[in-house]
């Protein structure tokens, strides 16, 4: 075994390392995940509440979730989704994007093994097991790349 001189030729300035450590580590979990299916966990839900933009509010409802990928190379990181459950602008445009977005949440509660969504609520998500279908996106307003979970399958022979 080599002493940490012979690594680094005596010249490792620790705070040094944990500074640049922390911003590689800060950019590489702000980079999106390449499209693909990720194996996750749901590790958090909120309540059904309504959505708001740049703090102004709008006109969808629903809930958010925090999930983990479980598995690969990219086991750890995290993926946020917003479910929208009902949305007050009356246009044919908001009601199309809310019909996409209920056939989501039914592909949804098929991958995790439920026959209705009746009875339960967004934190019983909690602790389920699915495979997110996720794409990426350019953010019109901040043009960032993000991810955005597209669908849903059963993570049974995943």
């Amino acid at each position: 075994m080599s002493a940490f001189d012979d690594i680094f030729g005596g010249q490792f300035d620790a705070d040094a390392a944990i500074e640049d450590g922390a911003q590689v580590e800060a950019a590489v979990a702000n980079e999106p995940l390449p499209a693909g299916e990720y194996k996750v966990i749901v590790e958090e839900a909120s309540d059904i509440e309504q959505f708001a933009y740049n703090g102004e509010a709008t006109t969808r409802t629903g809930f958010k979730m925090r999930l983990a990928v479980i598995e690969g190379e990219y086991e750890g990181r995290k993926l946020f989704c917003d479910v929208t459950v009902a949305d007050s602008d009356g246009s044919e445009k908001a009601q199309k994007q809310l019909r996409i977005e209920m056939g989501r949440l039914g592909a949804l509660v098929k991958a995790v093994g439920w026959a209705s969504r009746n009875g339960k609520n967004p934190s019983d998500f909690v602790d389920c097991v699915v495979v997110a279908k996720v794409i990426v996106w350019k953010n019109k307003t901040s043009g960032k790349m993000r991810n955005f979970v597209n669908g849903w399958l059963s993570a049974e022979g995943a």
